[in-house]
């Protein structure tokens, strides 16, 4: 499939959070517990920022599916953040 997942295993600055950037574009990203709630994202050519909505940030791990334009195992971060893993 094309989706990954990001999974946030502290609490976020203000539900903010920042990748090394992915090697493919993200066309979509939501809470995987609640698919109705959209993440907002911005990809650059060094980040990418993810934002989860206010109060939405789950205790003791907040997945993000992130939908890809490729498929998943084609995706590579260029150093893997201490605070967030990735599964494909």
């Amino acid at each position: 499939g094309n989706t990954v997942y990001v999974h946030l295993l502290h609490d976020l600055n203000g539900g903010r959070l920042e990748l090394p950037n992915i090697t493919c574009k993200v066309v979509s990203a939501h809470l995987l517990n609640d698919p109705s709630v959209s993440v907002a994202f911005e990809q650059s050519p060094a980040a990418l920022r993810l934002t989860v909505p206010a109060g939405r940030v789950d205790k003791p791990v907040t997945v993000i599916a992130l939908t890809l334009d490729a498929p998943a195992m084609s995706a590579r971060l260029a150093a893997p953040p201490v605070d967030a893993f990735i599964t494909a």
